[in-house]
């Protein structure tokens, strides 16, 4: 953060200055303020007071809107800072993406909420928060129009060249998936000879889209908090996604560094330590069972066994080495459901280095909790129609952007008159692509990328309006040649 604050060239020379006066010395944090202060001419003790001395991250929120303007666009975007904490006073980057490029502008934020307008020469596609991760924060995405069409998606964020065999036999004896088929999404870097059998091949890598999330059900994150694998977490609109009704569990260790305190508070524990070595687990539900270790369970997080909340329910416990026992697994069950389905919206937590766990309990148990408490079919023939409320959806172009057709996939809740519009940035009506009665249930039509008459329509960026059973959803589509 400080060397976004103080720029490339001052913090370099900061350190270096640094060096010079306290190589070979104990040195205060007061002492590094002194120097970086003198280098930079700088006035820094709100720097310090607020990532020092004061609590926790920012958590960001953007919301933005473009319309034509000075013969390009101006952007207009609203960033918020949704933390319950201290505000932070922080240089933000902010890139736009265009039909012609990149650019990256860097906002000085400081309120809880403000609005920026930004010029650009042509018509944006995509808006990102500080991309290359110079803050430690999380951003509060929006999970838009999920769709919950799909049942499980396995993450994987364990590095695999440090773990090798520990981590590869776990996915090859199906350890994190239970009975379930899954599509799989790696936050890391491919391994080097290759994903082991069964895994099917990643989707992408790094932090998961919210339009990803949106498509599944449940989503099984294997965390270890190692060579970056937390950023990848953090940066996943996971806190969205359980809001919309998504169901998440979460194996790992260092479960507090993943469980800030939004998240915790949602989840519903209290820590009673962050980084204990656990002994072996024993299961506190019906239908779990106990685990055992196949190497050290160390740096793992506890918490107290009395739920903050009567949603949440211990699910393993120590077997011994505290008293009284701690929890090691909890689950929370929203009264009520979440977002679009009256029984998602779930959360699970289980500590622990999941590759340390007898593969074959965790196994037993993660279908247990996907089947018990998730309420995920194990046949996986289709969504779960008692799980989602009938609500209007329309899904995310693909492909997006687009040279040539792009479908567009929705579903009804019930039978009746629907309307399938595309319109330009400026809400002129482009084509109609339906305009009929039609059935309940899913549906997909291809936008050719004509208007009315039959022309190709510019480059540029357009909306996908659907109007049914009284409701309305949109999605962007963007053209290119």
């Amino acid at each position: 953060m400080l060397r976004q604050v103080l720029g490339e060239q001052t913090f370099f020379d900061a350190f270096l200055a640094y060096r010079a006066a306290w190589a070979y010395r104990s040195a205060a944090t007061e002492d590094f303020r002194d120097v970086c202060e003198a280098v930079s001419g700088r006035d820094l003790d709100a720097f310090f007071q607020q990532w020092v001395y004061g609590e926790y991250y920012p958590a960001y929120r953007a919301n933005w809107t473009s319309a034509p303007a000075g013969g390009g666009h101006d952007v207009t975007l609203t960033l918020e800072q949704t933390q319950s904490w201290q505000l932070f006073t922080m240089p933000v980057d902010i890139t736009v993406t265009t039909l012609s490029g990149e650019t990256t502008f860097v906002l000085q934020d400081s309120l809880a909420s403000q609005v920026f307008v930004l010029h650009v020469s042509d018509t944006p596609t995509d808006l990102e928060v500080d991309r290359d991760g110079w803050i430690l924060k999380t951003l509060d995405q929006v999970v838009a129009e999920p769709t919950f069409q799909k049942s499980v998606l396995l993450v994987n964020g364990v590095d695999w060249p440090t773990y090798g065999t520990e981590i590869t036999s776990a996915y090859a004896d199906q350890a994190f998936s239970g009975a379930y088929g899954v599509d799989f999404w790696d936050v890391m870097p491919a391994p080097a000879g290759g994903y082991p059998a069964p895994l099917p091949a990643p989707l992408g890598h790094g932090s998961v889209p919210g339009e990803v999330l949106g498509q599944y059900r449940n989503v099984v994150w294997v965390g270890n908090n190692l060579n970056g694998d937390l950023f990848g977490w953090q940066n996943s609109p996971i806190l969205p996604y359980l809001r919309a009704g998504g169901n998440v569990l979460l194996l790992s260790r260092m479960g507090a560094d993943f469980l800030g305190d939004s998240l915790r508070a949602y989840l519903g524990v209290s820590w009673t330590s962050t980084s204990s070595t656990l002994l072996d687990a024993t299961a506190t539900r019906p239908g779990l069972v106990g685990m055992t270790r196949t190497a050290t369970q160390s740096t793992c997080a506890l918490f107290d066994t009395a739920s903050a909340t009567g949603e949440t329910q211990t699910l393993l416990r120590t077997t011994s080495g505290f008293t009284p026992a701690r929890g090691i697994g909890a689950i929370r069950v929203p009264a009520g459901g979440a977002g679009l389905r009256p029984k998602g919206g779930r959360f699970a937590f289980v500590s622990g280095r999941p590759y340390r766990w007898t593969h074959a309990n965790l196994q037993a148990n993660v279908t247990a909790i996907l089947s018990g408490w998730f309420l995920e079919p194990q046949n996986l023939a289709g969504a779960d129609d008692d799980g989602v409320a009938p609500r209007l959806a329309l899904a995310p172009a693909r492909p997006n952007p687009s040279s040539g057709p792009a479908a567009l996939r929705f579903t009804l809740p019930r039978t009746g008159h629907a309307r399938l519009v595309v319109m330009d940035v400026a809400g002129r009506r482009v084509r109609t692509l339906a305009d009929a009665p039609m059935v309940a249930g899913p549906h997909e039509i291809a936008w050719d990328g004509r208007d009315a008459a039959g022309a190709l329509a510019p480059a540029g960026l357009y909306w996908a309006r659907l109007e049914a059973a009284g409701e309305a959803a949109t999605t962007r589509l963007v053209r290119v040649r």
